[in-house]
């Protein structure tokens, strides 16, 4: 009798502490999560300020491709920021078919750096954002903390 006590106690205390140690890795990682430091009325500001940021650099870009790469119009068409600053989605027009492979992927890296830059300095938000390009709606580039997906 007092080993079957003995060892229900055992595995009592050990079914408790792995449920306190549980609880403490949970709220660990619920406070280290990428979260905005600007809270409250600033926060639609400071997206209000992303976007625009983001449309100067996107005029930019298209400039420079057409310039550069001999593209008969913008290759970025309009553009977006959602979940509060954590996903950048941008239109692309159909001569992104057009574009060779390696140039698809070097321009989704600009525009990720861009993004990056700008949105730690606007709403002061680590972490790595996710970038999705759409052509009538269906995505056509993707980039995400884990890959990117190059159509």
């Amino acid at each position: 009798m007092d080993r079957s006590v003995s060892r229900s106690f055992r595995i009592f205390f050990l079914a408790t502490g792995l449920v306190v140690i549980s609880g403490i890795l949970i709220i660990a990682f619920r406070v280290s999560g990428p979260q905005s430091k600007i809270k409250g009325d600033s926060l639609p500001k400071a997206i209000q300020s992303l976007d625009r940021r983001m449309q100067q650099k996107m005029h930019a870009m298209n400039r420079m491709l057409v310039t550069q790469n001999g593209l008969k119009g913008p290759l970025f068409l309009t553009s977006s920021i959602r979940f509060e600053g954590q996903v950048f989605q941008t239109t692309v027009s159909p001569e992104w078919n057009a574009l060779p492979r390696h140039t698809k992927k070097l321009i989704l890296k600009t525009v990720l750096e861009n993004y990056r830059s700008s949105r730690q300095q606007r709403l002061k938000q680590p972490g790595e954002p996710t970038i999705i390009f759409l052509e009538n709606n269906k995505k056509v580039a993707v980039h995400t903390i884990l890959e990117d997906i190059i159509h």
